[in-house]
């Protein structure tokens, strides 16, 4: 059976993995990333400086840095404004054929820009990068979307998730099970 096993596992080696890094692309094209930068995680887990996939880019900013709930605010001329971009595209799966996302996230540099976790915002890539891995410059904000109100709730969040703070006042408003009220 150890030898059934040794045998079954052959293709795995590093001898025989060598030899066929030529032809992966070839032969396996459905597993193939087509977002083929380097994102700010894996640059920052990796040691590298992240490479901007696109020219101009459409993302949404995420909340980065000391995020106090209210807009990004560069605080003077010397302090460098980064907000934290994710950009998706969509690839296809040639295997299902059907689409998905692949998302990657970068640093822009926001000049005076004011900013929300939640907008849409147009980035351009740089030509060189103007702080340390940060790759994008914030061209302009197409949709100010960062204060979301639930409409059932009234309630502000971010995605498909509440603000704590939000979230903690609402529950200290809802009546008690089993209490005289």
């Amino acid at each position: 059976q150890l030898a059934m096993s040794s045998y079954f596992l052959r293709h795995r080696r590093p001898n025989v993995q060598r030899y066929l890094k030529a032809y992966v692309n070839e032969y396996f094209p459905y597993h193939k990333p087509e977002v083929t930068s380097i994102g700010l995680k894996a640059a920052e887990r990796k040691g590298l400086m992240p490479t901007a996939p696109f020219p101009l880019a459409i993302g949404q900013v995420e909340p980065y840095g000391r995020y106090d709930g209210e807009f990004h605010k560069p605080d003077s001329d010397h302090e460098p404004s980064l907000v934290r971009v994710q950009v998706k595209k969509l690839c296809l799966n040639r295997f299902i054929l059907r689409y998905y996302y692949q998302s990657a996230t970068y640093l822009a540099y926001a000049g005076r820009i004011a900013t929300k976790p939640g907008d849409l915002v147009l980035v351009e890539k740089t030509p060189e990068p103007m702080e340390f891995n940060c790759v994008y410059r914030l061209v302009k904000i197409i949709f100010s979307d960062g204060c979301i109100t639930d409409p059932v709730t009234g309630l502000r969040c971010y995605g498909g998730k509440y603000q704590l703070p939000e979230l903690e006042a609402w529950s200290q408003q809802l009546p008690r099970a089993g209490g005289s009220d």
